[in-house]
This record gives structure tokens, sequence and C-alpha cells, in this order.
């Protein structure tokens, strides 16, 4: 069914978030980021053949963050 609304998902834009909350998002942020890289450094130890892989990965998900995809 057609819906005559219009919505539009983006990013939250510069400044519109309160300085206290940057911060809790980033404190929050921390952990999943070590955890991450620690986990990349041991599979391209492991694998170093993967390389191109985990490249190719990282910028197909950066290519996908650029689009202006709709959501619904």
């Amino acid at each position: 069914m057609y819906s005559p609304i219009r919505k539009y998902h983006m990013h939250i834009m510069e400044g519109y978030l309160d300085p206290i909350w940057c911060v809790v998002w980033f404190v929050v942020m921390i952990p999943f980021v070590v955890v991450g890289v620690m986990k990349l450094r041991k599979i391209l130890r492991e694998n170093p053949e993967q390389k191109m892989t985990v490249a190719l990965s990282g910028a197909f998900v950066f290519l996908l963050s650029s689009l202006k995809l709709p959501f619904r």
C-alpha cells in the first residue's frame, strides 16, 4: 500500500548530540573496537592470505554506508 508520507532516515547530523552523549557512546564503543581489532589481528596472523578479503569487506561496508538506501 502506498503511503503519501515520505520518511528519510539519515545519519545524526554534526553538533546534534550533547557532548555528554558523545562521551558516553565513545566509552561504550571502546570494548567493541578493542575486541574487534584483537580478533582481526589473530585472523590475519593465522591466515595472512586473508588480507585482501578483509580489505575488500571493509571497502564494501564503507560503500554501503555512504549510499542513501531507503529503509522502511
